[in-house]
């Protein structure tokens, strides 16, 4: 009788592990099991970038003096990136994020001066977002604190007030001495959300 007991409780665990590996989940009540569906968290792209061409995507961004080339060390996409030098900004083309009201994160990677040349004290790279009343800066990396060989994962969470149905944001180096100087390189941009399925 024992040796059945135990012969059952190894089979129910067996057919539990089974059933979790499968896809499914158990809610324990009392003595009873009922399975259900494991819910999964899906991230959700609703803006991306990642430069694989020399040729700037006019439906994604309206551009001023930046470019695509290979001069970003190692950048993710390989070969290319985005090159801000001094003076310059991009600046995204409008995306509604009114209906999301999970956590929208900005992500990119990011490098100082590659192949190119090294911006100088003050020269900093700025990020902004747009919200219905103008500008807000949502991130500023500054200079010698950025990898000049790597590039490096930055990720920043977009405050809800912003998210709005023109949203636009816009990476400038506004106190860089001009456009051939003072670089700063950026990859695989994009705006994420997530969902429950």
């Amino acid at each position: 009788m024992k040796d059945k007991i135990i012969i059952r409780v190894i089979s129910i665990i067996i057919l539990m592990i089974v059933m979790v590996k499968c896809g499914y989940k158990e809610k324990i009540k009392g003595i009873g099991t009922a399975l259900t569906p494991l819910k999964e968290i899906v991230v959700i792209e609703l803006f991306k970038d990642n430069f694989s061409s020399t040729n700037i995507d006019t439906t994604k961004w309206s551009n001023s003096e930046c470019n695509i080339n290979d001069n970003g060390i190692e950048p993710p996409s390989i070969p290319y990136s985005l090159d801000i030098p001094g003076t310059a900004s991009i600046t995204s083309k409008p995306v509604d994020l009114s209906q999301y009201t999970n956590e929208v994160k900005l992500e990119f990677y990011i490098e100082e001066t590659g192949w190119g040349n090294s911006p100088e004290y003050g020269e900093d790279l700025y990020v902004y977002c747009s919200n219905e009343n103008g500008w807000v800066e949502i991130g500023r990396y500054i200079v010698s604190e950025i990898s000049e060989t790597n590039f490096e994962s930055k990720s920043i969470t977009i405050d809800k007030t912003n998210l709005h149905s023109k949203f636009r944001i816009r990476f400038s180096n506004p106190y860089g001495t001009g456009v051939e100087y003072d670089d700063w390189y950026i990859d695989n941009v994009r705006i994420t959300t997530t969902e429950v399925q």
